[in-house]
C-alpha cells in the first residue's frame, strides 16, 4: 500500500527546542506521509498563509494545511499540581499546547522532515519487528556526514527567504 494512503504509516517530527531532550521522553508530532496532491495543498495553504495579514485567517490557515496531516503525537505532558499528566492527543487542542511561532516551525518543516523519513525508509525497506516504527536508535555524528537532499525549488527555507528579501 502506498504510504500517503496507510493510516498506519507516520513520520515523527519535533519542534527544534526539544531536539536535545531524549528520545523516550521527547514531545513528538506524528504526521502521515503526504501523497503529491496533499503536499501541494498545504504549500498552497502555507503561502496563502504568509500573506494574510489579519492573524484570525492566518491561523486558520495554519491549522488547514497541518490537519491535513497531523495524526497524533506522544510525550506531551502538562503540570497538574506537582504530577506530569500526559496530554492526548485531539487535533483541536493544538493551540493549547504550541505557541504560534511552534505552528510555524510546524508547518515550515513536516513536510521535508516526513520526505526525509520516507527517503529513510526507502533506504532500509525492512519492517521493524516492533509494533514501534520509529524506534531507531539516535544517529550518531560523523566526521563526514551524508550529503543530504537538497530542498525542491517549491520548498521555502530560511536561506531562501534572506535571498529572496535581499533581492528587494
Amino acid at each position: 500500500m502506498p504510504l500517503g494512503l496507510d493510516p498506519e504509516q507516520t513520520a515523527d517530527v519535533w519542534l527544534k527546542s526539544d531536539a536535545p531532550k531524549p528520545l523516550a521522553t521527547r514531545p513528538t508530532f506524528q504526521f502521515k506521509y503526504l501523497t503529491s496532491r496533499e503536499l501541494r495543498q498545504v504549500q498552497e495553504l502555507r503561502a496563502q498563509a504568509r500573506k494574510e495579514e489579519d492573524n484570525a485567517k492566518c491561523e486558520k490557515l495554519i491549522f488547514s494545511a497541518l490537519a491535513i496531516a497531523l495524526r497524533g503525537w506522544k510525550n506531551m505532558t502538562s503540570l497538574e499540581g506537582d504530577q506530569l499528566v500526559e496530554i492526548p492527543y485531539a487535533f483541536d487542542r493544538l493551540p493549547e499546547i504550541t505557541t504560534l511561532a511552534e505552528q510555524w516551525e510546524l508547518l515550515n518543516d513536516f513536510p521535508q522532515n516526513v520526505m526525509n523519513s520516507e527517503n529513510d525508509r526507502a533506504n532500509f525497506p525492512s519492517p521493524s519487528p516492533s509494533p514501534s516504527a520509529n524506534s531507531a536508535p539516535e544517529p550518531v555524528a560523523t566526521a563526514n556526514p551524508a550529503p543530504t537532499n537538497p530542498p525542491s525549488p517549491n520548498q521555502s527555507t530560511s536561506a531562501g527567504r534572506a535571498r529572496r528579501a535581499k533581492a528587494t
